[in-house]
């Protein structure tokens, strides 16, 4: 069945904003212009959608989260019955590492097949494929939530943490997915005068994953504390890994034109460990 003029109206429209492969150029980190659209991409990665609408009470506010929600108001339209009986009933699509682990970063997931050899999804199908979308933005909300409260669980710092997914599409115009991880370490330190107070020194920690259908799994840690930075490549393909040294020379200068101290800066083989989140059942909360 054609979708709904709203549904097809909302999709064309979010397709529009997401990132492209071919958006970026290396080298061009250093532009305001890539700059404020990086911070436009996560902004409306659904992330942050409550607190956005909290702002801003429009629902016409380009955002992830609030458009999978359009999309799936405007095929319910269509539906015979009580449009809320039917959502409530659907069983959700969802990736097989949400559902087995769904408070890890990073989440595992898996190629979508070529859109020549898939048949059109079924209106039934696609709220399905949308319903999982908005359990996995709600999913890391409250993975977010919880790392913040806990402080990460191994971290003895208190740390802030957001955990979101940044899809774009490839040239051939095909969904993937970039998992981001971002962190806040609040570290206190003492100044040289005694007379001074202690300054708080935040250390922020970017984790960036993604699975790329020629170069294979890529992750990057990224550490920031002042001017000074620290970077680091993990492939897990021997060809990617070589590419990627070629890179860092580029990487470098590119971080020393923004005016950071590059510390340390190297490609690893494999993939780094994250740390686990572990949900504790207590009666009364003693770290509220």
């Amino acid at each position: 069945q054609p979708l709904p003029e709203a549904a097809r109206q909302a999709l064309e429209t979010l397709l529009g904003r997401l990132p492209a492969s071919n958006t970026l150029t290396p080298g061009s980190g250093s532009q305001s212009n890539t700059v404020q659209q990086i911070r436009q991409w996560i902004a409306e990665s659904g992330l942050f959608a409550e607190s956005r609408l909290a702002r801003t009470p429009s629902p016409a506010l380009p955002d992830l989260k609030l458009a999978i929600g359009r999309m799936i108001t405007s095929l319910l339209a269509e539906q015979n019955g009580d449009a809320a009986t039917l959502f409530n009933r659907l069983t959700p699509l969802a990736t097989p590492g949400l559902v087995s682990t769904p408070l890890q970063f990073p989440q595992p997931m898996a190629l979508s097949p070529p859109a020549s050899n898939s048949e059109p999804a079924s209106v039934s199908q696609t709220l399905r494929m949308l319903a999982g979308m908005l359990n996995r933005i709600t999913v890391n909300q409250l993975h977010s939530q919880i790392l913040s409260a806990r402080g990460g669980g191994e971290a003895p710092a208190p740390t802030s943490t957001l955990l979101l997914d940044l899809p774009w599409v490839t040239p051939q115009n095909e969904p993937r997915m970039a998992q981001l991880r971002l962190e806040q370490h609040r570290n206190e330190s003492s100044s040289k005068s005694d007379d001074r107070k202690r300054a708080a020194i935040s250390e922020w920690r970017l984790n960036l994953s993604v699975d790329l259908e020629q170069a294979g799994a890529l992750n990057f840690e990224v550490s920031l504390r002042q001017q000074e930075i620290s970077a680091r490549v993990w492939a897990e393909k021997q060809d990617t890994l070589k590419q990627v040294n070629k890179e860092l020379p580029l990487l470098r200068r590119s971080l020393m034109d923004l005016g950071l101290e590059v510390t340390d800066l190297e490609c690893r083989r494999g993939s780094p460990s994250y740390p686990v989140t572990k949900l504790e059942h207590r009666l009364v909360d003693t770290r509220a």
